[in-house]
């Protein structure tokens, strides 16, 4: 995120913020990761590939896949309450076990390829959908990428266990310009996130902070 907590540009414009370490950072967590989950959000404004990068891990990466075994990829998860992620997304191009949370109410029909998970309910339950990837898919060590409603879904249920962010030398400012935490608003101290401050560490050209989550 930027210095002023903003993770993306007015009306939601991808900005890279990140700079190479941190980049190789996130490829490091995603190859020791059982699945990587984003939000339907995500998948609409950035289509990400959430496959392993790694190119950028070097003797370290080849090591990691010889223990995984050949060919082996974490899941790619992601919540689509309604259905509205597009046909044409990375995530449903078969290239890396992928799987839908969504809801009963969701009626669309998603490739064959695609592991789907009908869960109860208007919206889908967080504490619900990682119940689901353990037992259905085995998923044991979960890394959440985002956007902000499903960080804020994370750390407003308390189902973290590590929260990290790594924050740029940069200020975006303005009102149209996504947060890292989406709503429901704080309107006291009370319904705020707390976190226990576990350490801050140079990076790029800002600053790594890690957090664990606070009583």
């Amino acid at each position: 995120m930027s210095l002023d907590g903003k993770i993306a540009l007015a009306g939601g414009r991808r900005a890279r913020l990140s700079g190479p370490a941190d980049l190789e950072r996130v490829q490091r967590i995603r190859a020791h990761s059982d699945a990587i989950l984003v939000g339907r959000g995500t998948v609409e404004k950035d289509d990400p590939s959430l496959r392993v990068h790694w190119e950028l891990l070097g003797p370290e990466g080849e090591e990691i896949r010889r223990s995984r075994g050949a060919g082996w990829a974490p899941w790619r998860i992601c919540l689509d309450t309604r259905g509205g992620i597009p046909a044409s997304s990375r995530i449903l191009d078969g290239s890396a076990p992928t799987a839908i949370i969504t809801t009963r109410a969701n009626s669309r029909r998603y490739p064959p390829h695609v592991r789907v998970a009908s869960l109860p309910g208007p919206q889908v339950d967080l504490p619900e959908a990682l119940r689901w990837l353990r037992k259905e898919l085995g998923v044991r060590r979960l890394l959440v990428e985002g956007g902000s409603a499903v960080i804020a879904s994370v750390l407003r249920s308390r189902t973290c266990d590590l929260f990290t962010v790594f924050v740029a030398s940069r200020l975006i400012g303005g009102s149209r310009s996504p947060s890292l935490l989406a709503g429901p608003d704080s309107r006291t101290l009370d319904e705020s996130v707390p976190l226990t401050f576990r350490g801050a560490q140079p990076l790029d050209d800002g600053c790594l902070l890690t957090y664990l989550p606070g009583e």
